[in-house]
């Protein structure tokens, strides 16, 4: 049997079905996109908007901006140390690893072979310093001098001098220079020097006290044992000291927006909070190298600059901000120092009953825009791509599995018909619940049927043959010689005979037809509650009568036992079974009977003592047209009566089943059949036994 596919198969319309799911990422996509388009258009109302708020935010803080701007009055723009708030204090140990988020931050101060970078930070009323020094050679002081032959620092802290030297790594402390040249220890200030990969770094705290009225430092770098310095580096001129409640204000609104700057009247940076580049930063960790490569197609990357030397600035000279130091809002673009990234600024005056004292500046990344569109389409992406890819897999695997369970159930049953039209194989039974699986089952039970009826069929010729040889060889033989002779006894004799042949070959036909009466009775049969136990004990009764030399044993169950049953076909099933064992019976012993529950289950038993079932017998014995008589007797039997109880015990949900009984001395019929809870005494009418 040959097949013929002459369209696609299921994995190509289902792909080709699960490819319509694209419409879904493709508006989402399109949506983004608008989004994106608005957001650019509010951009800069944005900014100006919260540089309004924050600058009537600070109206009402005058003299703040009269002490800084008289503090920094004459200071050189390189002389103003900025300082930054630490929530965390630093540890004092020598090792920058508490300052790595900051260290851009870090001024940078050369002199020949020299340089170092400097950052100064707050935490309550401690002043934390940091001094990366670059040089190619360190030299430390001599300990059994006094005056400084090595690298050394040298802090100016208002009206005196600190001394910090040391002649190795670890602790250092401080001393104070006296006009006389003689040094005084400082015990509360306090640092740690270790050497680096190329140079050492010296940490250290003091209290914020000792450096409000003025802050500098002068580093000197001696290479040679004589203590002749060859480099040095000197800064001095005051702190530039953050307002706590301002930064805690710029944070708050700086969060997730931008970087937020105070300014004073002369552009000089107060405070700044927030961040620039970090804030609309995209990350694509984690995402899967497909997924980036998707990124990579979809998405315009920002720009951003790998370095803002604008965070270090201690003054303002931008456009905008001159334009809000003269009283009028502004807003500009500029580009970052790589001119990869540009940067939206709105500034907004800070306006005193005396006049202008200062300025807001929010600056924004434009890049802000498309990293929320980018940011949008990467957590699109993110979602539906890999429900997208799942679903499409989940689509393909089943349609593949559908398509393997079709093969199979397709090839099995062409190999199970061979060309001749039998039956020669099987499909493999699945308990699969849904529709193939059913199918499955469905062509196992016609293919098992139609190998019954195909060995049925190849059986029943030389079964017809075994059974009609001795009758028609009887009337044969009869009608010879009723012509041969003359006397009138004889040929009645011989009518006789013939007469008897003709009979059982009537009772062979009838035979033959009653199980295709009983197959066409159940289709019409209905059935009802009845007591099973009071059908056998009634039908045993009928058996004692009928049999009278044949002694039968009932064993019931106590309590009533019912069943959703046709009772005449139980009745017709039960005498099959004990006409099966009387004709078995070994002389002289009994036909026992019982019926018990078993579970959610009825059992029916009929056995006898005589002679064994072969082994290969109990799974064929129920088939059609089969017996195990061994001996020749007066009525025929064609092998249909237990193949008939097996009719009746299915079509009840049943099952038959034939066993030598474990004592070795005969065999045991058992027929199960499903326990119903209703009684239904009331439907039953007593049986009589006759059939």
């Amino acid at each position: 049997m040959a097949s013929h596919r002459g369209g696609p198969g299921l994995r190509t319309k289902l792909f080709v079905v699960s490819l319509t799911l694209l419409a879904v990422p493709w508006a989402a996509y399109r949506y983004v996109g608008e989004m994106e388009r608005f957001l650019r258009e509010n951009q800069e109302q944005t900014l100006l908007a919260t540089a309004q708020t924050v600058a009537a935010l600070l109206r009402d803080r005058p003299a703040l901006f009269e002490r800084h701007s008289a503090r920094l009055a004459g200071v050189a723009e390189q002389h103003i140390h900025p300082v930054r708030t630490t929530e965390a204090a630093p540890i004092v140990d020598g090792y920058p690893e508490e300052w790595r988020g900051r260290l851009d931050l870090a001024r940078r101060f050369e002199a020949g072979s020299v340089a170092v970078d400097h950052l100064s930070v707050l935490h309550g009323e401690h002043l934390y310093l940091l001094f990366s020094v670059t040089d190619d050679r360190l030299v430390y002081r001599d300990p059994t001098r006094a005056e400084p032959d090595g690298d050394h620092l040298i802090l100016h802290l208002g009206e005196h001098d600190y001394l910090l030297s040391t002649s190795a790594p670890g602790r250092v402390n401080a001393y104070r220079l006296r006009a006389d040249g003689e040094l005084h220890w400082e015990p509360s200030v306090r640092g740690e020097w270790q050497e680096s990969a190329d140079g050492y770094t010296l940490e250290i705290r003091l209290p914020l006290a000792l450096a409000e009225q003025g802050f500098g430092f002068t580093l000197v770098d001696v290479d040679e044992s004589d203590g002749a310095a060859a480099g040095r580096i000197e800064s001095r001129g005051t702190l530039l000291l953050p307002d706590a409640a301002i930064e805690l204000l710029l944070r708050e609104m700086g969060r997730g927006l931008g970087r937020i700057w105070v300014v004073d009247g002369a552009g000089r940076v107060l405070a700044v909070g927030g961040e620039l580049t970090g804030a609309h930063r995209e990350e694509g960790e984690g995402a899967g190298l497909l997924l980036e490569l998707l990124h990579r197609l979809v998405i315009t990357p920002p720009g951003f600059d790998a370095e803002d030397p604008t965070r270090r600035a201690v003054r303002l000279t931008g456009e905008d901000t001159l334009s809000a130091l003269r009283g009028q809002p502004a807003s500009r673009r500029r580009s970052g120092s790589d001119g990869g990234a540009v940067i939206v600024s709105a500034s907004y005056p800070i306006e005193l009953e005396s006049g202008v004292a200062g300025a807001v500046v929010v600056e924004q990344s434009a890049n802000a825009v498309l990293a929320v569109q980018n940011r949008a389409i990467r957590q699109l992406f993110n979602t539906t791509v890999p429900a997208f890819a799942g679903a499409l897999v989940i689509l393909l695997l089943f349609a593949t599995r559908l398509s393997l369970r079709v093969r199979r159930l397709r090839d099995q049953a062409e190999a199970a018909i061979g060309p001749d039209g039998r039956v020669r194989g099987a499909v493999a039974d699945t308990r699969s619940g849904d529709e193939i699986g059913d199918l499955s089952r469905a062509v196992s039970a016609m293919l098992g049927r139609l190998g019954q009826y195909n060995r049925y069929l190849e059986t029943m010729a030389g079964k017809l043959s075994h059974e009609l040889r001795t009758p028609l060889a009887v009337v044969r033989s009869s009608l010879d010689n009723l012509a041969s002779v003359d006397s009138e006894p004889e040929r009645a004799r011989y009518l006789a005979r013939a007469r008897e042949g003709v009979e059982r070959l009537g009772g062979i036909l009838s035979r033959l037809s009653e199980a295709t009466r009983l197959e066409q009775a159940l289709r019409q049969t209905e059935l009802e509650t009845l007591p099973l136990d009071q059908l056998v004990r009634a039908c045993v009764e009928g058996y004692r009568i009928a049999h009278p030399h044949e002694r039968f044993e009932l064993e019931l169950g106590g309590a009533p036992l019912a069943v959703r049953a046709a009772p005449d076909l139980i009745a017709q099933m039960f005498d099959k079974l004990v006409d099966n064992a009387i004709g078995f019976r070994a002389p002289g012993t009994p036909i026992r009977i019982g019926l018990r529950r078993s579970g959610d289950h009825i059992l029916l038993s009929v056995g006898n003592q005589g002679p064994l079932l072969p082994a290969e017998m109990p799974d064929r014995l129920f088939d059609s047209m089969v017996s195990v008589r061994a001996r020749k007797e007066e009525r025929p039997h064609l092998g249909l009566g237990l193949y008939i109880v097996r009719l009746i015990a299915d079509f009840h949900g049943g099952e038959a089943r034939a066993r030598n009984r474990p004592a070795g001395d005969g065999v045991e019929f058992t027929i199960r059949l499903p326990w119903s809870e209703r009684s239904g005494t009331d439907l039953f009418r007593p049986y009589s036994g006759q059939r």
